[in-house]
């Protein structure tokens, strides 16, 4: 059924986007966080509207009866409504946070954004794919870069990498335009399934060009250094939107095409270990490592901002892992943990905006205390770590286990171990940004900070709501996702509202989320009816008496956060910690070398460049002769 919903959830915010340039800053952000709410509803008046398209005929195209533009489909859906949810809550937060100290103009931008994500969930066909796609890149890159030069330098790094993801996808689609003769998404599945029997080496360099292109976007190895930059460097408001939405593209890019190609190819067209695809073996280790060296560089971060932004790659290996594993369990995993972090994620990066927003501060052992004066930030922090922990009752619990389900169904044995050393190399990280920003001594510098505002506090109360639901109902994510499952033609896991069963047992939320409320309240209780207590100053406790000052010590560089983990470091110096970024950057300096000597031959002021343009053209003229 044609309908003009379609291109008013997609084209509207870039239309709005582009009319809100003309209002004040303060009005472009109410107008943003109006437009999300519109969006939410118009997202769930479609839902399960099956036949919902909009095309249109390129008429003037020199091959015949194509068409692109937007249609319905569950998978699209499903990403298209958290993320959704999730933006409106950021947009709240947004308005409360862009005040005249804090405005960073980017409103117009994010929506145009809005408008691009929205229409990569809902794309039909390649071409229109492909647009969405790019206007997504340039928009970030000018969100990101916002007219700081750090910003922009880590705006560019991340551009230049989604770059080769864009020629890796242009080029796989045009492979298969050629062998098609048109651009339909599903038409192109069902070459590379076809394909993968009679050319298995064509259907697979198609797929890789594909599987790069999404990994450039989802940073997974060796493409994992750019959030550490990005999302350190982005508008603190906007870091939420990079790290809880922006890095799932590559993800629904996997879903969209590479996990179909091989659930659709028959299982003797491509070699198998542990009954899975050798490819997608492959691509399961890469995520497996890719969860464990953002763990290592989260440990040893000590700005909040990076650190967070190591932990989503982190997650973003954890999701790969499962998706890997090619089974409905797995792929219901991948799904329930994409939007289990969406929202907690998004509350941590949400929490760390607001302290920065109030203390100015991003550098962890500078901060602490903040739990007396934020109670709000701190508790939305506090169960935004426990739910990337993976601890009960909170949403990370349930997606991390079906997540060992899902490799323990395959028998991926390593790969669980390398998934459970990241995960419970989290601890080490979440422990250490908790005490060191939100417990501890409050610095007397910070004795005057408030809470952050209504809207703010209003936004990270919803995110607090959207991480205890799933956990405690893990049903609310999982009976959406058994629709997309069935839609792709999967086998749909067993769930109910608060029930899942895995490969090898089976948990129940409502029990996990009672016990762990009974503990909780036997434990406060016992503080309540405990003995007297003292408060003790953080320097009085330290010092032992000794006066800080005669040793050349603040008192932040003698907060315990300072090095937190330093002797674990030294286990790591056999680590190659930073050398595929180091890689990087010598390939960029290489880049630079090579432009100033093309920018000093056109400028005449290389003698010996005529020469070598002389040389080159002797020698082709050898080889022609």
């Amino acid at each position: 059924m044609m309908d003009f919903i379609l291109p008013a959830i997609v084209i509207g915010p870039v239309l709005i986007g582009l009319l809100s340039f003309l209002f004040p800053r303060k009005m472009q952000w109410i107008l943003f966080f109006l437009t999300n709410i519109v969006l939410l509803g118009a997202v769930f008046y479609i839902r399960d509207r099956q036949n919902l398209f909009f095309l249109f005929e390129l008429s003037y195209f020199p091959v015949n009866k194509l068409t692109m533009g937007m249609a319905y489909s569950q998978l699209g859906w499903f990403f298209l409504a958290i993320s959704t949810v999730a933006t409106l809550l950021f947009s709240a937060f947004s308005v409360g946070f862009n005040d005249k100290k804090h405005a960073t103009a980017i409103a117009p931008l994010w929506l145009i954004l809005v408008g691009a994500s929205n229409g990569i969930f809902m794309a039909h066909d390649w071409l229109w794919f492909f647009i969405v796609w790019e206007s997504m890149s340039w928009t970030s890159l000018l969100i990101i870069g916002h007219g700081r030069n750090k910003s922009f330098k880590a705006g560019i790094f991340y551009y230049l990498l989604s770059l080769a993801g864009t020629f890796a996808l242009l080029m796989s689609i045009w492979l298969i335009f050629r062998h098609t003769g048109n651009f339909e998404i599903g038409s192109g599945i069902l070459f590379l399934a076809q394909a993968s029997v009679r050319a298995p080496f064509y259907a697979l360099v198609v797929l890789a060009l594909f599987t790069l292109a999404f990994f450039t976007k989802s940073a997974l190895f060796p493409f994992h250094m750019w959030p550490s930059l990005a999302h350190a460097e982005a508008p603190d408001d906007f870091s939420a939107y990079l790290s809880g939405i922006m890095i799932k593209y590559g993800i629904f890019g996997l879903l969209l095409v590479v996990i179909p190609v091989f659930a659709a190819s028959p299982l003797h067209a491509f070699k198998a270990v542990s009954g899975v695809p050798l490819p997608l073996y492959f691509t399961g280790w890469i995520s497996a490592v890719t969860a464990a060296w953002g763990t290592i560089m989260a440990i040893f971060s000590s700005d909040m901002k990076k650190l967070m932004a190591w932990s989503t790659v982190a997650n973003v290996g954890y999701i790969g892992a499962a998706l890997s594993t090619g089974t409905s369990l797995g792929y219901a995993a991948a799904l329930f943990h994409t939007a289990n972090h969406m929202f907690f994620k998004g509350a941590i990066f949400a929490s760390l905006a607001a302290v920065k927003y109030r203390t100015g501060e991003r550098e962890m052992h500078k901060l602490g205390g903040l739990a007396y004066v934020m109670p709000v930030t701190f508790i939305t922090f506090l169960l935004g770590i426990i739910a990337a922990a993976g601890i009960p009752p909170l949403s990370g619990f349930a997606s991390k286990w079906m997540i060992f389900q899902a490799l323990f169904e395959r028998k991926l044995v390593f790969q669980s171990t390398m998934i459970f050393f990241a995960s419970t190399g989290a601890f080490l990280y979440l422990f250490r940004a908790l005490h060191t920003v939100f417990l501890g001594q409050l610095p007397r510098r910070f004795a005057k900070v408030k809470e952050v505002g209504p809207f703010m506090s209003f936004s990270l109360i919803g995110l607090m709501v959207l991480m205890l639901i799933p956990g405690t109902a893990p049903g609310t994510l999982l009976k959406p996702i058994n629709s997309v499952l069935g839609s792709m033609g999967f086998e749909q896991v067993k769930t109910g509202w608060f029930f899942v069963q895995g490969s090898t047992t089976a948990i129940d939320g409502g029990i996990t989320t009672f016990a762990f409320v009974l503990a909780v309240a036997v434990v406060f209780l016992l503080f309540v009816l405990g003995g007297k207590k003292k408060k003790v100053e953080m320097l009085d406790n330290y010092t032992s008496g000794e006066t800080p000052e005669d040793w050349n010590l603040t008192e932040e560089r003698y907060h315990y956060g300072n090095k937190f983990y330093q002797p674990i470091e030294v286990l790591f110096k056999w680590v190659p910690l930073g050398a595929v970024e180091e890689k990087y950057r010598q390939f960029g300096n290489s880049l630079v070398r090579l432009g100033n000597l093309i920018h000093d031959f056109f400028q005449g002021h290389s003698a010996w460049g005529w020469q070598l343009v002389a040389g080159i053209a002797l020698l082709i003229g050898l080889g022609v002769m």
